[in-house]
């Protein structure tokens, strides 16, 4: 069973590149991963969607390093057990003047992707779609739901060069949170499954984890894994709840082997009300409303 670790939050800076005063709450992991074989394995059922973004989805692909800013590719609705999830893709932004890319989701911005590297800013954010080019898709995976495969085939990520950097990492910083609720969040590891063009490692065997400024760190996820022993290999994901301290969460996608740490997808959620609190909620407006008329009357 994985289980997430925890170090210094110091060292945790050191190793990736952010603050030590980076905006973020403690985020509780999941004890292990969770192979994305159906589309019942995103996990919004009974659940509000904050909002969705499809990673590395922009009309830059099928690869975007060095362009003047670009618009978000269409938003691509995955309807799973009745609930339509829009996914976003994102507007990329190019920092001429120090050669980086900073990438986010239609305006306003929920969510901001940036990288580090041991390249320093030579080194681009960088985003990938294998459905717009002629090579064998991205996500060979089939989850059944065409819609979400579409999601699933693509990425953004932090283009390291070195296989294991330990120096690289993909940012990420969710926007417009409500302090004091409570948050999912699932993220889902880049799915691929080309071998490396260098021939020096396959890309299905990429690993993952998340860490957050405190140093959580989740569990390992996958580019491709048969974590439930099915026969199939499928992206893997992981799910961490947290609440929201500030209007902003940060963590950080690393790799644990392989090289371009990065993710096709997240999901924030929220839980929804229970049916009796709306009930009870619903209940309670007219003998509001009637209580203020009254008032209103003997004024």
């Amino acid at each position: 069973m994985q289980t997430w670790q925890r170090i210094g939050l110091a060292g945790f800076a050191a190793a990736v590149g952010v603050s030590a005063q980076a905006r973020a709450a403690d985020i509780t992991w999941g004890s292990a991963a969770l192979e994305i074989s159906t589309d019942a394995d995103i996990k919004i059922a009974g659940r509000n969607v904050v909002y969705a973004v499809n990673g590395g989805d922009n009309v830059g692909n099928p690869s975007m390093y060095a362009s003047p800013a670009t618009p978000p590719g269409p938003v691509k609705n995955v309807v799973i057990g009745g609930q339509t999830l829009a996914f976003q893709g994102e507007t990329v932004q190019y920092a001429s003047a120090s050669s980086t890319f900073d990438a986010v989701t239609a305006n306003p911005p929920q969510v901001t992707f940036g990288f580090t590297s041991e390249r320093g800013t030579t080194t681009p954010l960088a985003t990938f779609d294998l459905d717009q080019v002629k090579q064998p898709r991205v996500y060979p995976g089939a989850t059944g739901n065409a819609d979400l495969d579409s999601v699933l085939a693509s990425q953004i990520f932090s283009d390291a060069r070195n296989d294991n950097s330990a120096g690289s990492s993909l940012t990420i910083e969710l926007h417009e949170l409500t302090p004091g609720t409570e948050y999912q969040i699932q993220l889902i590891a880049a799915a691929d499954g080309r071998v490396a063009s260098s021939g020096d490692n396959l890309r299905k065997d990429n690993v993952y984890y998340v860490l957050d400024p405190s140093g959580n760190r989740s569990p390992d996820i996958n580019s491709m894994k048969d974590l439930n022993a099915d026969g199939g290999a499928h992206v893997t994901s992981v799910i961490g709840t947290f609440i929201a301290d500030s209007a902003n969460q940060d963590m950080s996608v690393l790799i644990a082997n392989g090289r371009n740490p990065g993710i096709s997808g997240l999901i924030l959620t929220t839980a929804a009300p229970e049916p009796a609190a709306i009930g009870f909620l619903a209940a309670g407006i007219p003998l509001l409303m009637r209580r203020r008329r009254m008032e209103r009357d003997h004024a």
